[in-house]
């Protein structure tokens, strides 16, 4: 009876040990990229002035490229985006910001206007 006890702890011992392992493996496996977390190392590391910050949600890394305004025009930015954003985030950006990068002035740009006249 004892022998089989015995048996029966270490077998779920085992068992779980493997599962444990398997789940650590698959969530590694199946865990998303995080660029945004680029873009904003990149901010708080730059030493030099800053011309342009975008940001905005997902449109950032799609409509904005910082390495080709900085190729064609000299202009240093950098594409402070994060996917599926809320509104309300914006503020605490902004901030964010500011507290390194204090000789930014702002400036809102939207295309409400083009989308209505559409």
């Amino acid at each position: 009876m004892n022998k089989i006890k015995n048996k029966f702890i270490i077998n779920n011992f085992i068992f779980f040990i493997i599962l444990f392992i398997w789940i650590i493996m698959l969530s590694w496996a199946v865990k998303p990229s995080n660029e945004d977390l680029h873009n904003i190392g990149g901010i708080y590391s730059e030493k030099q002035n800053l011309d342009v910050i975008y940001i905005g949600g997902s449109s950032c890394s799609v409509y904005f490229a910082p390495l080709q305004a900085w190729e064609n025009y000299g202009i240093i930015s950098y594409d402070y985006g994060c996917k599926s954003i809320q509104v309300e985030s914006y503020k605490t950006m902004i901030k964010e910001i500011l507290k390194k990068h204090s000789n930014i002035s702002l400036r809102q740009y939207s295309s409400e206007k083009t989308l209505l006249n559409r």
